[in-house]
C-alpha cells in the first residue's frame, strides 16, 4: 500500500512538473463555476498547503539518508512556480486564507513560516516595477499610472496580511520580561522571522516609492497618491508594533543570558534579535 501512495505522489508531481514546464497550461478564468474554483484561492491555498506538508515528510526522508526521485529543495521550487503563475491578488489573498487556517491546527502551524514567505517574490516584483511607477499623470492616463495605482492598492491588501499575522503585542506581560507562555513563543519564532522578512521588503517598495515621488515633483495621479500614504501609514504603524517587540526581546534575551532557567534553545531568538536589528536600521536610514 505504501509503495502505491509513493507512486502516486511520484505522478501527480510529474504532472505538476509537466505543468511547469509548459507555456501553454495556466490558471483558467472563465465563467464555468468548475474552471472559477480552480483557478481560485481556495483551490489554490489547498494545493499549497498539500505540497508544503509534502516538503517537510521528504525533508525527514532525506534526513533519514533516503534516496528520492524528488528534493524538498525541488518541490519547495515547484511550489514557487506554481504560486507565482496566478495573479498577485490571488496570491495575497491566498497566504492570509492559508495562514490562518494552518494557524487552527497545532500539527500544521509549522507551515505557516513557509506560506508567508511566497509573499516575498510579491513584493519583489512590485520593487523591480517601481522605477515605472507614474504619480505625475493622471489614472488611466499612462500605463505607469495604473501600475501605480494597482502595486500600491496591493501593498495594502499585504499590509492587511502583516497586521492580521503579527501577534507580537500579545506575547509578553507587562509586569514581567517573560512571555506569558514561553513555550508557545518559542514555537512562533520561525513565523516571526518570516514576517520580518517580508515588512523588511515592504519598506524597501516604500522608499524607493518616495524616491520617485521626489523625483516626479508634480501629484496628478491622486488616487495612486492617496493609497501609496495610505499604505505607508500602515507600514508606521506595523514598525511601532515591531520595535516595541524588539525592546521586548531584548529585555528578555539579557535576562535568560544571566539566568539557569532559561530554555536550552533560546539562542535561536539571537537571529531573530539580529534580524529586528536590521530592519530597524533599514528605516532608520
Amino acid at each position: 500500500i505504501m509503495c502505491r501512495v509513493v507512486n502516486c505522489v511520484y505522478l501527480g508531481l510529474d504532472l505538476l512538473s509537466k505543468l511547469l514546464a509548459s507555456q501553454d497550461i495556466r490558471p483558467a478564468e472563465a465563467t464555468d463555476p468548475t474552471i472559477d474554483w480552480a483557478s481560485s484561492q481556495d483551490c489554490l491555498g489547498e494545493t499549497v498547503k498539500s505540497l508544503l506538508g509534502l516538503v517537510l515528510r521528504l525533508s525527514s526522508a532525506e534526513a533519514s539518508g533516503s534516496k528520492l526521485k524528488y528534493t524538498s529543495i525541488k518541490v519547495m521550487a515547484m511550489t514557487r512556480s506554481l504560486f507565482s503563475l496566478y495573479e498577485p491578488s490571488t496570491q495575497v489573498e491566498t497566504v492570509l486564507s492559508t495562514c490562518i487556517e494552518l494557524g487552527k491546527s497545532s500539527n500544521e502551524r509549522v507551515l505557516v513560516p513557509k506560506v508567508i514567505d511566497l509573499l516575498r517574490p510579491v513584493i519583489m516584483g512590485m520593487c523591480s516595477r517601481v522605477e515605472h511607477y507614474e504619480f505625475n499623470s493622471t489614472l488611466n492616463n499612462s500605463e505607469g499610472s495604473m501600475l501605480a495605482d494597482h502595486d500600491a492598492s496591493l501593498m495594502l491588501v499585504i499590509n492587511q496580511v502583516i497586521e492580521t499575522l503579527l501577534i507580537v503585542d500579545n506575547i509578553f506581560d507587562n509586569e514581567s520580561v517573560l512571555p506569558k507562555d514561553t513555550a508557545a513563543f518559542m514555537g512562533e519564532v520561525e513565523t516571526i522571522a518570516s514576517i520580518i522578512s517580508v515588512i523588511r521588503l515592504q519598506n524597501m517598495w516604500r522608499s524607493r516609492c518616495q524616491n520617485i515621488l521626489d523625483g516626479q515633483q508634480t501629484v496628478e495621479n491622486t488616487e495612486a497618491m492617496t493609497t501609496f500614504e495610505n499604505s505607508s501609514n500602515q507600514m508606521k504603524d506595523i514598525l511601532k508594533v515591531v520595535c516595541s517587540f524588539r525592546r521586548n526581546l531584548a529585555l528578555l534575551l539579557n535576562f535568560w543570558r544571566s539566568s539557569d532557567d532559561a530554555p536550552d534553545n533560546f539562542h535561536r531568538l539571537d537571529l531573530l534579535q539580529l534580524a529586528l536589528d536590521d530592519l530597524i536600521t533599514l528605516v532608520a536610514n
